[in-house]
Formats: structure tokens, C-alpha cells, sequence
């Protein structure tokens, strides 16, 4: 699959698609952003995932405590 046709894919979804000739990574999810992404940068290396739990799981990670989750981790917005 292509990285930019994603439009036969149904139902809620997140994924990645990297290119092995450019090495471009995409991000998707489904239009309805049923299935979130959230991202952050670690160590000049992009970390991402469907649920928070998964990046919050990475002890490397900073996270500030009296941040709202919202400002600690992106999140892919249509």
C-alpha cells in the first residue's frame, strides 16, 4: 500500500507506513479519529503509538508531572 491511499481502508485504524526509498515515515488513522496517535520525540528519534499507556510505558521518556497529558504527548489531529 502506498503511503497516501489509505482510502480503502475501513473501520478504526492507526498505522504506520515507511517508505524504504525516501525513508518518510507516515502516520495514520481512520477519519473519524476513532483510533488516536500519539507521538513524541525521544533522543532525536520519533516514538508513537494508539494509547498513551504505551508511550507513558518508555522510562526514558520525561514526562512532567503537573503537565496535562495533552502537553506531554501529541496527538494527530485530522
Amino acid at each position: 500500500m502506498d503511503s497516501g491511499d489509505w482510502s480503502s481502508v475501513d473501520g478504526a485504524f492507526a498505522a504506520a507506513h515507511c517508505d524504504p526509498a525516501t525513508g518518510a515515515l507516515t502516520l495514520v488513522r481512520d477519519p473519524f479519529g476513532v483510533a488516536p496517535v500519539y507521538y513524541a520525540e525521544l533522543n532525536g528519534c520519533l516514538v508513537f503509538a494508539s494509547e498513551l499507556k504505551q508511550l507513558l510505558a518508555i522510562p526514558e521518556l520525561p514526562i512532567a508531572v503537573d503537565a496535562p497529558i495533552e502537553e506531554r504527548c501529541g496527538r494527530c489531529t485530522l
